[in-house]
């Protein structure tokens, strides 16, 4: 669908601008919008720390529904956030003020808007619709004659669903389909249109010229080629099989133009395929299969594949054969997803102007890569356990990712490598389980990262549910745990403490990038290859250069499969044997690379302000505006010496860690496993800033918690919870000295988890010290 067309489809259903009475809307520069490879706000750029969870779906049997709202909003900005990544929207009919569901919701992201807490759209994908209502859905596109098959086919899809009550069954907008089907297609386009264009009744604004959403997102964690190429278009009714194939001969037809030409490139067809009598297999797929089962929906395809026997799979045909599906597959998905966004950008203001995501994740796959490629920038997520399997590592039952070469993943990097080059990159999801001892380097790791690679957003999924606005102590909690509820960090004092302070030195871009990042330029050999299919199997040679290459030199990316007709491009320089070699093998490497496990140093440092120290578990953060040392304080080789930072003119010394009498995993003398950090909080350096913060953070349990591993340990997940505890949450306490200059005559305030000032002074002699005797959250540091 062109621009004139999208526009024609919102103006069609009374939305317009004009049909709508819009108010004046804010200048352009009031939006965050894509410049060059960063994004910007009023003309600067700007970075985000963001905020998921529950909010703003309330909590409707506690008492004050709305002070919940109010209270969370504020919590977010007391911690750092500046952005929110919303999910939940009104999804019903509502009058403003009548405290439902639907009100709440919108009041909540009212309140966002109000308190300049950024948001990022999720709330476009999904959508269901019940059968009783597909005959209206037929006439939406497509051929008409085609309309009582597609009932039928769509109705064969009803399943129960989240989204209704009861027993009642729908059919998922969100299937596979939509992407070649007319119909699906139009009716996600409908779904989104009509989620973009709310307007919310105590802004008066229609989301889609809001200033106060920053990121539009179209669809989470799709993973459409992956899905595809695991075959499971093959569980789909015969209906849509059939116009997947349909489709498949339509792109063999285009990009060959005859079966002789197919059959020369792939080296024969199988007996009874025939291009013109549409009758080859969409084959292979990542699985091996039996010719029936990849094209059962076809009986004449069926029939003259009769004698054919036993099962296929990659490696019985010729590599460009699966490189063609693979392509067929991205094209088809490209296609579908361009006509999406230009449908979303006619709309409005703020979904013209403000990046658009075309999906989020999977990082492993080139496919997706590629995808994000297309959109206004790239998107990823990585989550990390924390726990070892090996029952004789010496942290076990834990593990500490700062005892090994630097990474934020289990096996494949999901974000590290992902920095497309020219195009901003978000962390749309990422968290550490809180139910792990070494925890609080975590949002460390990540913000050095971030600096290295040079990131635009990190979101943190996930806070979980909010606050009772009507307790005493509304933020006490236990640390949640299970199956993703040990994702939850919204009642982690220990973590939310490192957060608070590693938000202040990404938002603020304390820390240096890489200066000359290596660049890897990926063509059409590796962006199509088979053995992309298997989950370690894209980025060809390169993948075992990605993660210590990052760490050491920073990365940025580019997939081009349009450079194998390029000779003359001039990343080839007039080389002709560069050319040839990067068409044959898929890959350009610009600058140095490193492999893994092969002349490994120890500390890493990609800049001077940044350094792994892998070999004795500690990361340093040194630079005008930040020192910070996570790790184990108690391995340095002489830690009575102290943490000296040169960038920072700066000290920590006399750093001790009290663990309380019925501490679960206590930490040990020689552990002292801590993370300090002193941060500007205003993005000045030390010596210049009005306002500085201090965290200085060990470990935390619930009372009586207890892993369990006397079971069997998979290697990913390690020990489960074999009793999860109770209040009080124990928290270890850490105390030491804090020397810098920079920061005398600064009043302090030091406050508790709620917030409370549970101590104050002015720092003398430069020398601030943290006391292990108190419950010290974070310290407040004024000029």
């Amino acid at each position: 669908m062109n621009g004139w067309l999208a526009l024609a489809v919102a103006v069609s259903l009374g939305l317009s601008a004009v049909a709508l009475g819009q108010d004046e809307l804010p200048p352009d520069s009031a939006y965050v919008q894509v410049e060059g490879d960063h994004l910007t706000l009023d003309g600067e750029r700007i970075r985000f720390w963001g905020h998921i969870g529950h909010f703003p779906n309330p909590k409707m049997d506690n008492p004050d529904p709305r002070g919940d709202q109010e209270l969370m909003v504020q919590r977010m900005k007391d911690l750092g956030f500046n952005m929110h990544r919303l999910w939940h929207t009104p999804e019903g009919e509502f009058a403003k003020g009548d405290d439902s569901r639907d009100d709440l919701k919108e009041y909540g992201i009212a309140l966002l808007i109000r308190n300049d807490v950024k948001i990022w759209f999720s709330a476009m994908d999904g959508g269901a619709i019940p059968p009783d209502e597909l005959a209206q859905a037929a006439k939406s596109a497509g051929d008409p004659e085609t309309a009582d098959a597609w009932i039928e086919a769509a109705r064969s899809m009803a399943r129960e669903h989240w989204s209704w009550q009861g027993e009642r069954v729908s059919v998922g907008k969100f299937n596979l389909a939509r992407h070649w089907d007319p119909r699906f297609g139009q009716l996600m386009i409908d779904h989104m249109i009509e989620a973009a264009t709310h307007r919310n009744q105590y802004t008066g604004r229609r989301y889609c010229d809001e200033p106060g959403i920053a990121v539009w997102e179209l669809t989470n964690e799709e993973w459409w080629v992956p899905r595809m190429t695991a075959g499971e278009w093959q569980q789909l009714p015969d209906y849509f099989q059939d116009q997947l194939i349909a489709r498949w001969h339509d792109f063999l037809g285009a990009k060959y133009g005859s079966e002789e030409a197919l059959d020369n490139a792939w080296k024969g067809l199988l007996p009874g395929e025939s291009l013109d009598e549409g009758t080859i297999l969409l084959a292979p797929m990542r699985n091996r299969a039996e010719p029936a089962k990849l094209n059962d929906s076809n009986p004449h395809a069926i029939a003259a594949m009769t004698g054919v026997q036993g099962e296929f799979g990659r490696e019985d045909f010729v590599a460009q054969r699966g490189a063609d599906v693979i392509e067929f597959f991205t094209d088809l998905l490209i296609r579908s997803k361009r006509k999406q966004a230009e449908v979303l950008k006619s709309l409005g203001k703020s979904t013209r102007l403000s990046p658009l995501l075309w999906d989020t994740g999977i990082g492993s796959n080139i496919q997706c890569t590629y995808l994000h490629q297309q959109a206004d920038a790239i998107t990823q997520c990585t989550y990390i356990n924390g726990k070892h399997h090996d029952r004789t590592h010496p942290r076990f039952p834990f593990n500490s990712g700062l005892e090994e070469m630097p990474k934020v993943c289990w096996d494949l990097p999901w974000v590290e490598h992902n920095r497309i080059k020219g195009k901003p990159f978000f962390v749309y999801e990422t968290q550490i389980k809180n139910s792990t001892k070494y925890r609080a380097e975590f949002p460390m790791r990540m913000a050095a990262l971030g600096a290295i690679q040079d990131w635009d957003i990190i979101c943190w999924h996930s806070y979980g549910p909010g606050h009772d606005s009507s307790a005493d102590q509304p933020f006490d909690g236990l640390l949640e745990v299970g199956h993703s509820l040990d994702l939850h960090y919204g009642r982690d004092e220990v973590q939310l403490s490192a957060m608070k302070a590693a938000a202040q030195v990404f938002k603020h871009g304390l820390l240096e990038p890489a200066g000359e990042p290596t660049h890897l330029v990926f063509g059409g050999k590796l962006l199509y290859d088979p053995e992309s299919m298997d989950y370690p199997g894209s980025w060809g040679r390169a993948a075992k250069l990605l993660l210590p290459t990052v760490y050491r030199h920073g990365l940025t990316i580019e997939i081009r499969p349009d450079l194998d007709d390029q000779p003359d491009h001039p990343y080839f320089e007039g080389d002709a044997e560069k050319f040839n070699k990067f068409k044959q093998t898929g890959l350009l490497i610009k600058g140095p690379t490193l492999q893994r496990g092969v002349f490994e140093t120890s500390p890493i440092r990609p800049t001077d302000q940044i350094a792994f120290d892998w070999r004795r578990g500690n990361l340093t953060m040194d630079a005008p505006g930040v020192a910070m040392f996570t790790g184990f304080y108690g391995e340095l080789q002489n830690p009575g010496q102290g943490v000296k930072f040169e960038h920072a003119d700066a000290k920590f010394s006399d750093v001790r860690v009290v663990n309380p009498p019925d501490m679960p995993y206590p930490v040990t003398e020689d552990e002292r496993y801590v993370a300090i950090a002193l941060t500007s909080a205003d993005g000045k350096p030390l010596a210049e800033c009005e306002r500085a913060l201090v965290s200085a953070v060990s470990t935390s349990f619930n009372k009586g918690f207890q892993l369990d591993t006397d079971q069997e340990l998979s290697e990913f997940f390690g020990a489960g919870t074999r009793t999860a505890g109770e209040l009080p949450v124990q928290v270890a306490r850490v105390g030491c000295t804090i020397e810098c200059p920079a920061i005398e005559g600064m009043n302090y305030t030091l406050r508790d988890y709620h917030m409370n000032a549970i101590g104050q002074g002015t720092v003398r002699d430069g020398k601030l010290t943290v006391p292990a005797d108190k419950p010290v959250f974070v310290v407040e540091l004024t000029r």
